[in-house]
């Protein structure tokens, strides 16, 4: 469902994803359009020195919490958002 250049980590452990977006895409307003529609999200680029551009197309997604039927209506509404 999500776009082509689209890649995200298979966790060992732990309970977060990071998702690596298309080139160019601003995670920052993929997040910002998201959390508009009940999807919260953390920027890549906040785990990154300020300036850097590191993490600009990138994301964190925590699964932990929501039941599976509920993450992939999230990840459903982050494929649309960046159609």
């Amino acid at each position: 469902e999500l776009p082509s250049g689209s890649s995200w980590s298979r966790p060992e452990g732990g309970y977060f994803v990071w998702l690596d977006l298309p080139e160019g895409t601003s995670a920052s307003e993929l997040s910002t359009r998201a959390a508009e529609r009940g999807v919260a999200t953390v920027r890549g680029e906040d785990f990154f020195p300020p300036g850097s551009r590191r993490g600009y197309s990138s994301l964190r997604l925590a699964f932990s919490y929501e039941p599976p039927a509920r993450i992939a209506e999230g990840i459903s509404l982050l494929a649309e958002l960046l159609r």
